[in-house]
């Protein structure tokens, strides 16, 4: 089985699939991504296992996914809900200027 996600190695997407692949005995050598959601659901119709987004609190839904999931014979298999918790780093004791 492979597993495929857009965007790099590291991203929120990769996150997800690497705890996917622990739960499902992949090996991470089958864990691939890919640069566009168009490659992604690409992937989907040869039987590939993948890792899109379709909402976030930030950003809201993410369109592009929704109508792929239209466009495509696919269905959604589970879910996975990853908190994200962004740390800002800076040198100054005050940023207000920045």
């Amino acid at each position: 089985m492979k597993i495929y996600y857009q965007w790099v190695p590291w991203a929120y997407s990769n996150i997800v699939a690497l705890e996917f692949a622990k739960q499902l005995w992949v090996n991470n050598e089958d864990i691939h991504w890919m640069l566009t959601f168009k490659d992604v659901f690409e992937e989907i119709i040869k039987w590939k296992f993948w890792i899109i987004p379709i909402e976030n609190s930030y950003a809201w839904s993410v369109h592009e996914n929704f109508f792929h999931l239209s466009t495509y014979n696919v269905e959604i298999i589970s879910e996975k809900y990853l908190s994200i918790n962004h740390c800002l780093l800076s040198k100054s004791n005050n940023i207000s200027n920045y």
